[in-house]
C-alpha cells in the first residue's frame, strides 16, 4: 500500500487556511458597499482550496500515493494562474497616483484607490444634509 504521509498532513492542515479565508469573507460583509469583486474572490479561493481538500480526502480514503498529489497541485495552480484576475484582485498601490495603500484599503475596498483618489463614500459617510 502506498505511503500517504503528505496527504494525511494536508488533510489535517488545509482546513486552517480554508477557515481563515471563510472568516475573512464573512468580515467583508461589513464593507459590502465598497468591497466589490474582492468578496467574490475570497469565496472562489476558498472553494478552490475546499475542492482540493476533498480530493486529498478521497486520496487518503482510497490509499493513493502522495505522488499523485502533484497532479492536484498542478491543477490548483493552473486554475489560479488562468483565473488570476478574478481570484487575486488585490493591489498594494493606487493605480491612479501610485501611493501605497493601507491594509484596510487593500483588503476591503474594491476600487484599489487611495483616500485622495477615491470618489466619495457611496454610503454617504459624512452625513451632511
Amino acid at each position: 500500500m502506498p505511503e500517504t504521509v503528505v496527504a494525511r498532513f494536508l488533510l489535517k492542515w488545509m482546513l486552517v487556511p480554508i477557515l481563515l479565508l471563510w472568516a475573512y469573507h464573512l468580515a467583508q460583509r461589513r464593507f459590502s458597499a465598497t468591497v466589490g469583486a474582492k468578496r467574490m474572490a475570497t469565496l472562489l479561493v476558498t472553494l478552490l482550496l475546499l475542492a482540493a481538500w476533498v480530493v486529498v480526502y478521497v486520496f487518503v480514503r482510497l490509499g493513493l500515493g502522495d505522488v499523485y498529489l502533484l497532479v492536484v497541485a498542478a491543477a490548483v495552480v493552473a486554475v489560479g494562474v488562468r483565473q488570476r484576475r478574478k481570484l487575486f484582485p488585490y493591489r498594494t498601490r493606487c493605480p491612479a497616483c501610485g501611493r501605497p495603500l493601507g491594509l484596510e484599503r487593500i483588503l476591503f475596498r474594491g476600487d484599489n484607490r487611495c483616500e485622495a483618489c477615491s470618489p466619495a463614500d457611496p454610503a454617504g459617510g459624512d452625513n451632511t444634509p
